[in-house]
């Protein structure tokens, strides 16, 4: 009879793990009703329901019975979907907690979370194919998510009790259905070993929907807090901020160990054998090893794969380690363990008293409320005084500076996080809006690289036409300018690095901008200007419209070359000489006993030298002879003239 007492056992285990405790009803059974349940292969307790389903407990505790059969039933009953469940009139299902403090305040936060008209069903794929589904309950416009993790055969609405908790934190809540759980797909149960890339993904739909400046806390209760850990073991992004495990295992290999060879169920047997006891060391360790040959064929791993301890080893994720001081089934000693190998930078080990497995909060609901709060605070300190090293520590590169406007911005943050990172009064919205605001600040700074506009006005400074030759005014003074304002950016700290940028590409436009014109020699005009200022004073009526057109037309192009700052000796020269000849072909319109008038500056001889200016070719008209002596004599003196040459 022995072994149909076990079995019972087995069943009140197989409840018990995935309730976290034993119904009391069931340890005052007989034998003869456990006889009855054995028969039915059913465990009623008031609301709840253990289906035996496909397990043969024979196989289990008849220790004659082939070991295969025996390997075969263990792999069944700890890693194959539906191979027993569990049903409830309510998710709040173990009459074991109505004594609990807290018992009724956590049925009316289950009841809140059933009735919830906001929660979303989601649904994502997993790196292997299954569609695994989740309960959503946005919180307004927060920009802060606690994905919870259920336990073994639980389902996303065994979230209720944590959902609550942080919802009134402020945060938005994800409760996955972990794969072979719920309306998730999948075969195989592997106890957080597969399910941490699950989880991996659903952090990644979280920060995708909520925006990229979420922060995630990741909470888990039995296997889901083994779940979270070994989670936070994985390369996760910077959004995940910590991690709250609750009565989680140090690996599947020592929960297993623990189950077999030293849990005695509830104490309600006379025998109260260990199923090792019963089955042998030797059948058991065979039985072990048939039902993980069957894990790997299956899943791919092993249960020696399934460590947490060896997760928590490799993150510096703050973590809150809470466990429960009646914990039967995930033993107490293991929170050590775990706490012990923990890496965290922050972490922190919570026992509540008496409570039983993964119900801790039903024990001591205000304790756990502000222990998760109070280190939630802390883990966000400490994100903050991360921070504010940064903040010190920041430089700008090599040959680089930041802003004025954007140092001195950041200055400010900081002593403003500073203050509320002394602060132990501060709250959770102020040491998030330090966090903030300081994120801002060094987001916000400006760096600016000088470095090639300082080249470039180096260069522009240098710059110099070749030998005989000179810059165009026009380009001279563009490139002043242009100089003018880059020094002037180059000086102002303030300036932005596009505004650096503009002034260096302006310069070396101006520089390669440019013209070289050959420098000229030094010209002589004064002979020209005093030719132009005679022929402005004499009088067209005087002479031949013809002959008095021409001196017009000389006149017009003699004043241009002298307007001209570029103009050569050469064009000078010709302009005084066809000036000067047009002048000597002006014809004189006779008039009797009209002696023609010469400007005061022109009283000189013809043949005088280059100051003289020429004479005109006017005659009195008195006689013959003086007409043709006075011909003569103006005919020999534009020849004379003419003819001489300026500059010998």
């Amino acid at each position: 009879m022995k072994k149909y007492h076990w079995g019972m056992g087995i069943a009140i285990l197989l409840m018990g793990v995935s309730l976290g405790t034993a119904p009391k009803s069931v340890q005052a059974a007989t034998s003869t009703e456990i006889q009855q349940v054995i028969k039915s292969g059913k465990l009623a307790n008031g609301n709840s329901r253990l289906d035996l389903g496909d397990i043969n407990l024979g196989n289990l505790i008849d220790n004659s019975v082939p070991v295969e059969d025996f390997g075969n039933e263990l792999y069944k009953v700890l890693f194959v979907r539906d191979s027993f469940s569990i049903s409830s009139a309510n998710s709040f299902r173990s009459d074991d907690l109505t004594d609990a403090p807290d018992y009724e305040a956590m049925q009316a936060d289950h009841q809140w979370y059933d009735d919830n008209p906001d929660t979303q069903i989601i649904t994502r794929q997993s790196e292997d194919g299954l569609t695994l589904s989740a309960r959503y309950l946005q919180n307004g416009n927060s920009k802060k998510t606690v994905i919870v993790a259920h336990g073994y055969r639980g389902t996303s609405k065994d979230a209720a009790f944590w959902a609550k908790m942080y919802y009134d934190m402020g945060y938005n809540v994800l409760a996955p259905d972990a794969r072979a759980h719920g309306a998730s797909e999948g075969k195989t149960i592997t106890f957080g070993w597969k399910e941490k890339q699950d989880y991996q993904g659903w952090i990644q739909q979280m920060i995708e929907t909520t925006g990229q400046e979420t922060d995630i806390v990741l909470q888990g209760v039995s296997m889901g807090a083994a779940t979270v850990m070994m989670t936070g073991g994985e390369q996760l992004p910077d959004n995940v901020k910590a991690i709250v495990e609750d009565a989680g295992y140090t690996s599947l290999s020592d929960e297993i160990d623990y189950l077999l060879t030293e849990l005695r169920p509830f104490g309600m047997f006379d025998d109260d054998e260990t199923l090792e006891e019963i089955q042998g060391t030797e059948r058991m360790q065979v039985a072990l090893k048939i039902a993980n040959d069957k894990l790997v064929q299956t899943a791919g791993m092993s249960i020696a794969d399934v460590s947490t301890v060896n997760q928590v080893q490799k993150t510096t994720l703050p973590t809150l380690f809470i466990h429960g001081g009646n914990d039967t089934f995930v033993p107490t000693r293991m929170v050590d363990t775990l706490y012990d190998a923990s890496s965290s930078l922050l972490k922190k080990k919570v026992v509540i008293p008496d409570a039983t497995h993964g119900f801790s909060m039903a024990y001591d609901r205000a304790t756990y409320y502000q222990e998760v709060t109070d280190f939630l605070i802390k883990t966000d300190k400490l994100e903050l005084q991360t921070l504010i090293e940064k903040a010190k520590a920041v430089k700008p590169e090599t040959d680089q500076h930041f802003t004025t406007s954007s140092e001195k911005q950041l200055q400010t943050e900081l002593t403003k996080a500073q203050t509320v990172l002394a602060n132990d009064q501060a709250t959770q919205d102020e040491v998030d809006a330090a966090i903030k605001t300081l994120e801002t600040a060094l987001d916000g700074l400006v760096q600016v690289n000088p470095v090639a506009l300082q080249a470039e006005i180096t260069v522009a400074k240098k710059v110099a036409p070749k030998e005989g030759y000179t810059f165009t005014s026009e380009t001279a003074a563009q490139l002043a300018t242009k100089l003018t304002a880059a020094e002037q950016v180059l000086a102002n700290l303030d300036a932005s690095q596009v505004q650096v940028d503009q002034a260096t590409t302006d310069l070396k436009v101006a520089v390669q901008g440019l013209k070289q014109v050959a420098i000229k020699t030094k010209v002589d005009t004064a002979e020209l200007t005093a030719l132009v200022n005679y022929a402005d004073q004499l009088q067209n009526n005087r002479y031949t419209d013809a002959s008095f057109s021409a001196v017009k037309s000389a006149l017009g192009q003699a004043k241009v070359i002298l307007a001209n700052p570029d103009a050569t000796q050469a064009q000078i020269d010709a302009a005084y000489g066809q000036l000067n000849q047009a002048i000597q072909g002006l014809v004189i319109v006779e008039k009797a006993a009209v002696k023609p008038s010469q400007p005061a500056v022109n009283q000189h001889k013809a043949t005088d030298t280059k100051t003289k200016l020429p004479r005109t070719g006017e005659n009195s008209g008195q006689s013959v002879l003086l007409v043709l002596i006075g011909s003569l004599l103006v005919g020999s003196t534009a020849i004379v003239f003419y003819r001489r040459r300026r500059h010998n």
